[in-house]
């Protein structure tokens, strides 16, 4: 394929700039950074404001947030894999179309390659039996 530059790029080249949407996306919304940022603005502030308007509580005082953080992960770490499948099968077809025009392109290119050889022999044939002809054609005029 060809880069944004207009230069021919390979395979190798081709699937990592296709796979940087997919990085993209697991760097933005990986389980690991959305229980990490759900805790910093959502988890870790609830726990505070319960345990500052109960003065004396319980790990049992707490089990409804841990229960609906425990639900909120899950959904994301489900909405995230529908996603990230998605993603990556888009980026799969591409690579099959990219990769099925390759073949292509690879069998007529065995093709031309073929036809050079067939043309190549054809000229050396020809030029071996110009050379004979003209060996003959002197022996002849030496003979006269």
């Amino acid at each position: 394929g060809k880069g944004e530059d207009g230069k021919t790029q390979s395979r190798y080249f081709v699937q990592r700039d296709l796979n940087k949407e997919l990085e993209l996306f697991n760097k933005e919304n990986a389980p690991y950074y959305f229980e990490k940022k759900y805790n910093a603005e959502v988890f870790d502030p609830a726990m505070k404001a319960r345990r500052e308007k109960l003065k004396n509580y319980r790990l049992s005082d707490f089990d409804d947030l841990r229960a609906e953080k425990r639900a909120v992960l899950e959904k994301h770490k489900e909405e995230y894999s529908v996603k990230y499948n998605e993603i990556n099968e888009k980026i799969k077809a591409k690579m099959k179309v990219l990769d099925d025009g390759l073949q292509e392109l690879i069998a007529k290119k065995r093709g031309l390659i073929q036809q050079q050889s067939t043309i190549s022999d054809e000229i050396r044939n020809l030029d071996y039996q110009y050379k004979n002809w003209v060996n003959f054609m002197e022996e002849l005029n030496k003979r006269k």
